[in-house]
């Protein structure tokens, strides 16, 4: 429907399907790995190829400082730097991300997406190698919120 829209359904058709869509697909029992594999589709991911991966199995939403929700929401992170400049996707919501290395210390790394709309900081143990990634934090800019990625 959304295809056809506005040449042969109005906004009222092109929404009702949409509706009907998502809660069709949502009672496939393998919706998150149809959401998955549709997001690395659409945003030409190969495998993993290029991309680093982080795989979080919780997320926290935190406003003025103080978590408001704990999530045990299994979240994959595909990222990859170079000196200067980042890309990140967080399927399924959030599209492809660019942006400006801002600054590094020893165990962080923080970055700045191009809109401005995104701050993340990428939380190291000990030195900043990708299998010593424990955390990435997203702060929402746009909405005065952070959500934290994270292992435990």
């Amino acid at each position: 429907m959304n295809r056809h829209y506005p040449s042969f359904y109005g906004i009222s058709e092109k929404e009702y399907g949409m509706q009907g869509y998502k809660m069709n697909i949502q009672l496939a029992s393998n919706y998150s790995s149809y959401i998955k594999k549709y997001f690395i589709h659409v945003h030409k991911i190969n495998s993993g190829e290029d991309y680093l991966l982080f795989s979080s199995p919780r997320n926290c939403l935190w406003e003025d400082g103080v978590k408001s929700i704990d999530s045990p929401t299994q979240r994959d992170i595909y990222y990859k730097m170079n000196a200067d400049k980042f890309e990140l996707m967080i399927p399924p919501f959030n599209p492809l991300v660019h942006g400006i290395i801002i600054s590094k210390t020893d165990t962080s790394i923080k970055c700045q997406s191009n809109d401005g709309k995104r701050t993340f900081i990428f939380k190291y143990k000990e030195k900043i190698v990708s299998e010593n990634l424990l955390e990435i934090d997203m702060y929402r800019n746009d909405k005065g919120d952070m959500v934290s990625y994270h292992k435990k």
